[in-house]
């Protein structure tokens, strides 16, 4: 006799994101909003205006205890002991091989005290490792802590509206350690997001999530997003996902995360290797235009009737047209290189752009 599928989790958001009118797929056993309005509108209200998601299945975990700085440091190849109570920090993450099993997101709230949001689930061998080798309580809490992100160019104005002015003027990677009240609820407000703009991130328990949907979309400056418009402002924006970092394939060096890896005497997991790929490492992660279609993921990317490369991430963009996100070898990915990549229906030419193509400098977050 079959077993049934447990029903999909739902976050604290899911009857607001319901009534919106939003359309939900299943997603690593939650509810995850696909689509609200459309992904053009929702794309442009993003990109101009200020936008709330509710990205579902995002994990998190709490490390707290005598080790959990030398802990949290080990585990992240971008150093984490010397970052302030108030600020977060993003890193790879690595097995003992140098190959990316995750990213991350540390939030330091306390002086051996962090949140961390994996974009992956952290393995459980991994976990009793941590476990094993610090004295630390790892905690899994994604069943007590829900996400709203609000982003988008007038982001700073609507936090400003609902969570008050030390909060809109947060600068990037900041947060507030203590929680703010916002419609009678507690939450945590930090400047950090998912979408190449100026962002916001509130964090609460649950039962709050709808009072605190409702306090911003009462202000009536935000637009309901789902994770298909996002997933394009994503590639626009140039930022890795497990699309371009399948656990175990590639090192930080090959997406072009070079910058997120630092050695500085210290220990870490993948260090060694980490250091030979440093000096080897001979792909980076690009971006490739096309004028007449679409490649497939997967896809190979030639030059010069050589194959330099894959697709990981195409997407058909509304501002941008058909784009993807590419791991090339870095003799090929020179801005205005011309490519090839085959699909079903021949050769596809496309030419290589900057990275980010959207915000060529990374401006825009940083407000």
């Amino acid at each position: 006799m079959a077993v049934a599928e447990p029903e999909p989790r739902k976050t604290g958001f899911y009857e607001s994101c319901l009534a919106e009118g939003g359309s939900f797929v299943q997603f690593r056993g939650w509810w995850l909003p696909a689509e609200f309005s459309g992904v053009e509108e929702e794309y442009w209200a993003l990109r101009r205006r200020a936008a709330i998601s509710d990205p579902a299945a995002l994990p998190k975990w709490r490390v707290s205890g005598p080790d959990a700085c030398r802990c949290v440091d080990w585990l992240c190849t971008h150093p984490m002991a010397a970052i302030d109570v108030g600020q977060a920090r993003y890193s790879p993450v690595c097995d003992e091989d140098g190959r990316m099993t995750t990213d991350l997101v540390a939030f330091r709230l306390g002086a051996d005290d962090y949140w961390l949001m994996p974009t992956l689930e952290l393995d459980d061998d991994l976990v009793a490792e941590l476990r094993g080798r610090w004295e630390v309580d790892l905690e899994n809490i994604i069943e007590r802590l829900d996400i709203l992100q609000v982003q988008g160019p007038l982001s700073r104005d609507v936090v400003r509206s609902v969570c008050g002015e030390e909060a809109a003027r947060l600068s990037f990677y900041r947060f507030l350690p203590e929680p703010i009240e916002i419609a009678g609820a507690h939450a945590w407000v930090s400047r950090t997001g998912y979408s190449g703009e100026i962002g916001y991130e509130i964090f609460c328990a649950p039962e709050h999530g709808a009072a605190i949907w409702r306090a911003f979309h009462e202000t009536g400056e935000v637009v309901p997003n789902g994770f298909r418009a996002i997933a394009t402002i994503r590639v626009e924006a140039g930022l890795v996902s497990p699309l371009e970092t399948p656990p175990g394939k590639r090192s930080p060096y090959e997406v072009s995360l070079d910058r997120f890896v630092a050695f500085d005497g210290r220990d870490f997991r993948g260090r060694v290797p980490l250091l030979r790929a440093r000096e080897r490492e001979r792909r980076r992660l690009t971006t490739l235009r096309f004028d007449d279609g679409l490649p497939a993921r997967g896809a190979g990317v030639r030059a010069a009737g050589s194959v330099v490369g894959e697709v990981t991430s195409p997407a058909q963009s509304p501002g941008f047209g058909s784009i993807a996100l590419a791991v090339v070898d870095r003799d090929a990915a020179v801005e205005g290189a011309e490519v090839e990549v085959e699909t079903e229906e021949g050769p596809l030419f496309g030419y290589v752009t900057p990275t980010p193509i959207s915000d060529p400098g990374r401006r825009r977050p940083r407000g």
